[in-house]
């Protein structure tokens, strides 16, 4: 040890260390615990596949709107979280845009052609023992404040 001190290597390894421990730390064990959100009109904009993390909070998300009779689902559109599947609570007072009206009657008319990507503001929430929508078939519900967005995709074949 004393060979080291008086050769200058432990002044120069312990600085290297420190500075390696905070580039591990803050690399991809802690970047959920430091994850900075943006926002969109004050509320978060969150990935659909934390929607978890965010139970009981409005929120900023997008996801793909399919189904088929009365089993319908928002879900993640590129499928990275395959076991959340939501209800989509579009409440009879929500102010919807013409053209949104007649893109999820659309959906609805040719559900075995297309879906819907929405991008919406709204309540995520989870827990009922029953489940959510028909049957209780979802796993959680997000309860429509706003929709900001809905394009219509082409399944393919």
């Amino acid at each position: 040890m004393n060979s080291i001190k008086k050769n200058g290597l432990y002044s120069q390894r312990v600085p290297m260390v420190i500075i390696l421990l905070i580039s591990f730390l803050g690399s991809g064990c802690g970047h959920r615990l430091h994850k900075s959100l943006t926002y969109y009109n004050g509320y978060p904009k969150v990935d659909f596949c934390e929607l978890m993390e965010h139970k009981n909070e409005v929120v900023y998300t997008q996801g793909a709107y399919s189904g088929i009779d009365e089993y319908w689902s928002f879900y993640s559109f590129d499928k990275k979280c395959k076991r959340l599947n939501v209800d989509l609570d579009i409440p009879p007072d929500i102010n919807l845009k013409p053209l949104h009206e007649k893109l999820l009657k659309q959906v609805y008319e040719n559900y075995y052609k297309i879906y819907l990507i929405i991008d919406a503001i709204g309540k995520f929430e989870t827990g009922s023992e029953v489940g959510y929508g028909h049957l209780g078939t979802n796993n959680a519900r997000f309860t429509v404040k706003e929709i900001i967005n809905i394009r219509l995709i082409e399944a393919k074949k």
